[in-house]
């Protein structure tokens, strides 16, 4: 601080017409962080830079009225600012080339703007160390610097370095793990696929169900092996002179790395397997530029080609395309998993948060023979959702030693809107219910399940009466619905009468929607088609509806939908659950309800006793949060104030009222409203409660008791080290 108010005394400030004291210069306050361990005299030195920077406001001369000196100010202002604008916009378009130059300013903040690594490789590699596939590559047309991106050279390390250092980091500081990690590198030439770690191991064939070649694999042990490896790899790869770079490279190159851990206490327990591949594509050429012929233009045509082929595969990717055209080229066809790692991207974060007590709904979805059943029941060599959930639900309730589980499952299909239990074939027709809370309920057996084989069995058994037929678009077309549901009841282990946690995931194998001009469909199988149809329009249509924020969302226009309300209508783990956990993080945060009267906007606030409502939710989520952080201390306040004929109200205290606005020095809105601490549920709830008493309210033709009033309650969370003793910190 001491610096920090030395420079500031001989900082450029002056009065113009907007502000008596404005900056006139950006200024960069720059720490700068070295670190090595504390057992090594001579050891690596690893440098960080972070940057504060205050950066003097854009001006208009039409209202700063500036001249001269100030003019001149204001002049470099805008020019600067403008080439931040220009350089952040350039690095978010994914330009080749960035303006750094065109101002001091992005070229001190060049390493900074331009940290690929720190944004976007690392957590691709700390995926990776979780058990997910990724894939890192450098593209752009010949001579841009990729190679020297991926490889880098003594001074400056490429992502060889930086990944393999990252991933024996992490490797060295999991003391209850075991790993086993290996290497292979490839390179695709003509189509051609090369082994570079074997010279005599070249023209790889590709398996077909495995989406790989059988290229050597290393196994490395630390960071040397694996850049060995690497230069090996090199030496062989083909690179040749052209008119746009002397070392041009005439192949893609693919260096694997493969990741097996276990568990370091079970001898025979399961062994994770995920892929990290680093490649450097080859440029692509315009021969007009390049002037290619011979050889050079074979290479040049196949590199377009391939690299026209991945942009293909990326933009279906990214528009959710059913069909993806992996393989049209070996490049796509070897990365196909990992381009297209939807477990670790959409479905894991989906069944962590069903883990944490929240509903969630995963669906395979598409045209009939699309490979949705496939999707989720897999087989022994490409495991399905059904699988691959199994294994993460399970993993975490054996790494959860504090907490105790009950896990149920039901499998129904729904077949011309019929529900049948596919547990149980004397159970079918079943009714939909609903309780005193709205909630849908359906009398279909609960299997008790207490390991992955017996979720499978389960599986296995429903799928021998699920309605399959044959289509002339699909052998075993399915003719119905399914939904495979996981109910998981939680509870602390030591608390004998504690509360008990629900939460749901439904799994569910969509039939495919039909046209009829297509499948030739008659009699039986034209009546299911036209049903299968209507409940997947249906479907969209709730979709649509929510993710538009409609106040009525048609969920009784078919049985699927209704079964799907609950799941499909989780505000609270989708979107408030975030901002709670922000907020505790120590950012400020805002929830509101809007919408127009009688529309339901003070229930979802409030809640009543069967339906709890944000308060309620919000309150338990801090207070359990309050409740796990061991090492820190807390004080929560809050306050409760209304928005009445633009005057401000404090429904805590009813004397405190017309409050006014006021502001500090450094901008931040005050109010002197009323603060009631509390330090449980039950207090934040009795505020509220009291508020509410004196709220205005009034009956109109819409709405017997409509709110007159906005209010704001607001939860004020002071955090501090538990070590540091202060009164009324819980």
């Amino acid at each position: 601080m001491e610096n920090m108010m030395q420079g500031n005394k001989i900082r450029r400030v002056a009065a113009t017409r907007m502000n008596e004291r404005s900056s006139r210069s950006h200024t960069i306050f720059r720490i700068i962080l070295e670190s090595k361990d504390a057992n090594q005299k001579d050891g690596p030195v690893h440098i960080s830079y972070l940057n504060l920077m205050d950066l003097a406001g854009s001006e208009r001369v039409s209202l700063t009225k500036a001249a001269g000196e100030r003019l001149k100010e204001g002049a470099n202002i805008n020019k600067s600012l403008s080439v931040l604008g220009n350089v952040i916009r350039q690095l978010s378009e994914g330009k080749e080339f960035i303006s750094y130059r065109d101002s001091k300013l992005t070229r001190l903040l060049s390493q900074a703007l331009g940290d690929v690594y720190g944004s976007v490789v690392k957590p691709l590699v700390d995926s990776f160390m979780e058990g997910f596939n990724a894939t890192i590559f450098a593209y752009g047309q010949t001579s841009s610097g990729k190679t020297h991106t991926i490889l880098g050279n003594k001074t400056d390390p490429g992502l060889f370095q930086l990944v393999s250092n990252q991933l024996f980091q992490h490797v060295a500081d999991q003391v209850d793990k075991r790993y086993l990690i290996r290497c292979s590198y490839i390179e695709i030439y003509n189509e051609k696929i090369n082994d570079l770690l074997d010279k005599s191991n070249q023209g790889l064939t590709m398996r077909r169900y495995q989406r790989k070649c059988a290229a050597m694999e290393a196994v490395v042990d630390n960071v040397d092996k694996v850049m060995e490896n690497m230069m090996q790899g090199n030496k062989i790869r083909r690179v040749a002179a052209t008119r746009m770079n002397e070392r041009s490279s005439r192949s893609h190159t693919i260096f694997r790395i493969i990741l097996e851990s276990k568990d370091a206490n079970q001898k025979d327990g399961p062994v994770h397997i995920s892929y990290l591949n680093l490649m450097d594509l080859a440029g692509s050429e315009r021969v007009s530029l390049t002037k290619a012929a011979g050889e050079r233009l074979k290479e040049g045509a196949n590199i377009n080609k391939s690299l026209s082929v991945l942009g293909n595969v990326i933009r279906q990717l990214s528009e959710g395309k059913e069909f993806i055209s992996y393989r049209d080229s070996k490049l796509t066809r070897l990365l196909s998993q990992a381009l297209g790692d939807v477990y670790g991207s959409v479905v894991k974060p989906l069944v962590d948060s069903f883990m944490e007590g929240f509903n969630a709904t995963i669906f395979a979805y598409g045209q009939t023979s699309s490979g949705k059943t496939h999707t989720i029941l897999g087989n022994k060599t490409d495991p399905g959702l059904f699988q691959l959930v199994s294994n993460q639900l399970f993993q975490h309730v054996a790494d959860q030693v504090d907490k105790r589980y009950l896990i149920r499952c039901s499998y129904i299909e729904i077949y011309n809107e019929k529900i049948n239990d596919l547990l149980d074939k004397s159970n079918q027709g079943l009714t939909i219910r609903e309780d005193i809370k709205g909630n849908v309920l359906l009398d279909a057996r609960e299997a008790v399940v207490d390991n992955v084989d017996k979720v499978m069995e389960n599986m296995m058994q429903g799928n021998k009466i699920r309605r399959v037929a044959a289509t002339r678009m699909n052998e075993r077309s399915s003719r119905s619905h399914t939904i495979f549901r996981i109910i998981l009841e939680s509870k602390d282990a030591n608390q004998k009468d504690g509360p008990v946690h629900i939460s749901y995931l439904n799994l569910m194998d969509l039939a495919g929607s039909e046209r009829v001009s297509l499948t030739k469909a008659a009699g039986e199988r034209l009546k299911e088609g036209a049903n299968i149809n209507k409940s997947l329009s249906v479907l969209g249509n709730v979709i649509r509806q929510l993710s538009e924020g409609k106040e009525f969302i048609s969920y009784r226009d078919s049985k699927l939908t209704r079964l799907l309300s609950q799941a499909l209508d989780d505000v609270y783990g989708s979107v408030v659950k975030p901002l709670v956990d922000s907020f505790m993080e120590g950012f400020n945060a805002t929830i509101f309800a809007y919408g127009q009267t009688s529309s339901g906007k003070t229930h979802t606030i409030l809640g009543n006793k069967t339906d709890p409502g944000l308060f309620q939710l919000v309150s338990n989520q801090l207070f359990q949060h309050v409740a796990d952080q061991v090492d820190k201390r807390y004080l929560i306040r809050c306050s409760y104030i209304e928005i009445y004929n633009e005057k401000i109200n404090d429904l805590l205290d009813k004397s405190n009222q017309g409050l006014t606005i006021r502001e500090d020095i450094k901008g931040n809105v005050l109010l002197d409203a009323r603060e009631a601490v509390v330090d449980n549920v039950d207090k934040v709830m009795e505020n509220m409660m009291q508020g509410n008493k004196i709220r205005r309210v009034a009956a109109t033709r819409m709405n017997e008791r409509s709110s007159r009033s906005h209010t704001i309650f607001r939860i004020i969370l002071e955090s501090k080290d538990a070590n540091q003793k202060m009164d009324l910190y819980i």
